[in-house]
């Protein structure tokens, strides 16, 4: 009888068969970590590669934008701005948003434009009688612009508002007023003298001799009515050349503006002549020149309490990667003049108004629904050329709220004398303060 028994390896085989096992799932699994491991570590280089250059930026990769006050670098953020707004045509710049095009990159520009004021003051410009027309309305207290209307007839796509080459005329009464209140210490009600017409300067109504022919009037009054003898008397006997200089500084001539728009500041010639210092201080001459945008700029400080604001015209820069290039930066104001100085401004300024050479263009506004609740100051002014310039400056102030708006106008009128910058004034002021008016109560 025969026993067949099964084999069986012996026990220490069958331990080395399962150790061979276990070895070959933990190389398996070491493999796999190994493997992971220098998969994370290639994406954290590519990754950081890509951060590094000029196409990629984490707020693209995470669709987070995060904002940053600057235009690609704090150094050139100005400069930058400047030369994008430059190539704009003044429609772009007129818009609340726009697309523009820069080093073949695409970027997506906001605006501070209010689009229904834009609209309805482009849509009533009278353009068959103008060569030029400039419209400017910002925001009195925060500097943003609102509105930048313009109409160039030689070249469409210049921009009137920052043309800085039309005579400034009588609007640098303001500039004169100022220093006389501020240095000599003159307030509205103060007395001065002049003879011949008001609005003639010739050298013998330069002189500080008092007879019959001599009318005396106060500053106020000379101010509305812009009397020229008695600015062309401050600027020669009172104030002389150091003080208008100064203080044309101050109001933004012949010194940087500080905006990132392409602004050239006011220009002025000043000599050793009194004559001279007299047609300057009056504005009757054509070397003191003016853009509209710094006209704004100029009443904007009178309704201020003196705080020289910076118009802001660009909400936002973005890359077509959602990566906000530009971003508003915070406010920055100064002091220009005392705010009794920039408070006794403000009286003339509504003097002119009330009873000057604004009042015809703004006759019954004290019975409109909307302008009478305002208080609305301005200065007008002219030069007699080919084309003939006619200028208002002036604000419009909403106590109850606590808002005011600066509005600037020039017109070139050519043949005919068409709308007056004064009107254009007063419609920028109505549809504005109504706009709100409308927006407060939605």
């Amino acid at each position: 009888m025969s026993i067949q028994m099964k084999y069986r390896p012996p026990a220490g085989w069958r331990d080395y068969q399962e150790a061979l096992k276990r070895q070959r799932q933990q190389r398996r699994r070491l493999g796999r970590t190994i493997g992971a491991a220098l998969m994370i570590a290639v994406m954290i280089a590519l990754l950081f590669f890509v951060y590094q250059s000029n196409n990629f930026s984490w707020r693209a990769f995470t669709k987070t934008p995060q904002k940053t006050n600057t235009l690609l670098n704090p150094s050139l953020a100005m400069d930058e701005l400047k030369a994008l707004l430059a190539d704009q045509d003044p429609i772009i710049l007129g818009a609340s948003e726009a697309v523009v095009a820069s080093d073949k990159r695409l970027l997506h520009m906001t605006t501070t434009i209010n689009v229904d004021l834009q609209k309805q003051l482009t849509d009533r410009l009278m353009l068959r009688t103008s060569a030029y027309i400039g419209i400017v309305v910002t925001d009195a207290f925060n500097g943003k612009i609102l509105a930048m209307v313009s109409h160039d007839r030689s070249n469409p796509s210049a921009n009137t508002c920052l043309n800085n080459r039309f005579p400034a005329a009588s609007i640098f009464k303001i500039v004169t007023a100022a220093a006389a209140m501020e240095n000599a210490r003159f307030t509205p009600s103060s007395i001065v003298t002049y003879t011949g017409g008001k609005h003639t300067l010739y050298k013998n109504q330069i002189t500080e001799k008092i007879d019959r022919h001599t009318t005396t009037t106060t500053l106020q009054k000379a101010f509305a009515g812009s009397i020229n003898p008695v600015f062309g008397k401050l600027g020669a006997f009172t104030l002389k050349n150091i003080s208008l200089i100064d203080f044309a500084h101050r109001f933004g001539f012949e010194r940087p503006l500080g905006v990132t728009l392409p602004l050239a500041p006011g220009a002025l010639v000043i000599t050793d002549q009194p004559y001279q210092w007299a047609e300057l201080a009056s504005g009757y001459n054509g070397t003191t020149t003016l853009s509209p945008l710094q006209g704004a700029m100029i009443a904007a400080a009178t309704v201020n309490e003196g705080q020289w604001v910076t118009p802001r015209l660009i909400e936002s820069v973005t890359a077509d990667n959602g990566e906000i290039r530009y971003q508003l930066p915070p406010l920055k104001t100064k002091a220009i003049v005392t705010q009794q100085t920039a408070r006794h401004l403000k009286t003339v300024m509504q003097a002119t108004i009330l009873e000057g050479t604004g009042r015809k263009m703004f006759r019954g506004w004290q019975n409109d629904p909307i302008l009478s609740k305002l208080k609305i100051g301005g200065k007008t002014g002219s030069y007699n050329n080919n084309p003939r310039y006619d200028w208002f400056v002036g604000f419009g102030l909403d106590p109850e709220k606590n808002h005011a708006v600066a509005v600037s106008v020039l017109v070139g009128h050519q043949d005919l004398i068409g709308t007056r910058a004064g009107e254009y004034a007063r419609t920028a002021l109505k549809y504005h303060f109504k706009n709100q008016q409308q927006s407060s109560q939605s």
